[in-house]
């Protein structure tokens, strides 16, 4: 990536877990450390916790379903659909304040989100 972009820098020095750097005008490269990518097959734990879903992001897939972040690709928690009724009556729905909710009081509420390491980054 060094050469293609034309950096001065190794990349590996400039990268620090959490945070990240810009190599070319809309590019960036983010380092984070591992975690345990959401799947309703994986293990349930106690819920606890907190997540930016629905505060900072949400994701839109190819379909137009929209979902709480981009770690559900599947569609696990369709929150509606941009096709058929607009987004901001999608982000004030039901489940959507359910989940929103649910991470103000430290609580996740949906299946998925029990089984997603990434929420456990930020802490009870």
């Amino acid at each position: 990536m060094e050469k293609e972009f034309n950096l001065d820098f190794k990349i590996e020095e400039k990268v620090v877990p959490g945070s990240g750097i810009k190599i070319a005008e809309r590019i960036y490269i983010n380092q984070d450390h591992e975690f345990q990518w959401p799947s309703l097959k994986a293990p349930e734990d106690d819920g606890k916790g907190f997540c930016h879903a629905l505060r900072s992001q949400a994701a839109i897939l190819v379909d137009g379903t929209v979902v709480p972040c981009c770690l559900d690709g599947d569609g696990v928690i369709n929150l509606g659909n941009i096709n058929k009724t607009p987004f901001s009556e999608i982000v004030e729905g039901e489940r959507a304040n359910n989940l929103y909710d649910g991470f103000t009081r430290r609580e996740a509420v949906e299946e998925m989100c029990r089984k997603c390491g990434y929420r456990q980054r930020f802490g009870v």
